[in-house]
């Protein structure tokens, strides 16, 4: 089956898809109507599960498992609105997007080269990490809903429409150490959390960067 994906599905392609997919779900879906968020960003995070799968090379079976569950929790979530549900299909979302980096981490790491799709990868990486954190975000709402001050939290139908462009931006503008301040953790758990993402933005950079570096310098001395 290892031998079947990877004579079928190209690495360097699905990663370029998997770029294109999770560039769409961060910067052109909070352009359209809130009311459509939440069919876009199911519909959205079914292809970037597909993609991951064979942006990866090695253990595809497993992750393409966790893939198949994290996408059926996915859709039951948005359309059956039970809150223990919700709670398990953001568990398998971080859970397989947690596996996906690492193993994207681990293949630069080995890798002797360094090429278009090693590149790629590590931006894919960096991105989903950023989707890790906006799902914690979600986590901490769920359980207490007056954690951050975003807008509009306080309307009577604040839940009746999804706010994961919010969440993810929140996310983002927190993983870059960007921090415009117009949205902040007010309660212990999510200011921790706040920290936990600025550092690992950071950490991330700092190591995915040297390793690059080195490998493109030694790559450039054999020769």
């Amino acid at each position: 089956m290892e031998n079947y994906f990877s004579k079928r599905y190209s690495p360097t392609a699905s990663n370029a898809l998997l770029f294109v997919m999770v560039c769409f779900t961060i910067f052109a879906i909070p352009l359209f109507p809130i009311e459509a968020h939440r069919i876009l960003y199911n519909l959205s995070f079914t292809a970037i599960f597909v993609m991951a799968v064979f942006s990866v090379e090695g253990r595809r079976q497993i992750i393409l498992g966790i893939a198949a569950i994290a996408t059926m929790t996915e859709w039951m979530a948005a359309y059956m609105d039970l809150t223990y549900i919700t709670i398990i299909s953001y568990g398998i979302n971080v859970i397989f997007f947690t596996m996906v980096v690492g193993k994207m981490i681990y293949d630069i790491a080995r890798t002797k080269i360094v090429n278009v799709r090693v590149i790629v990868e590590a931006i894919n990486g960096y991105l989903l990490i950023g989707f890790i954190f906006s799902i914690l975000v979600t986590f901490v709402m769920i359980f207490n809903p007056q954690a951050y001050n975003f807008p509009n939290i306080n309307s009577p139908n604040y839940y009746e429409v999804s706010h994961a462009s919010d969440y993810l931006y929140y996310a983002f503008v927190t993983f870059t150490t960007l921090g415009y301040g117009d949205i902040v953790p007010k309660i212990p758990v999510a200011r921790s959390l706040a920290i936990l993402t600025s550092i690992t933005g950071q950490i991330y950079i700092a190591i995915i960067i040297a390793l690059l570096v080195g490998k493109f310098a030694g790559s450039q001395t054999d020769k």
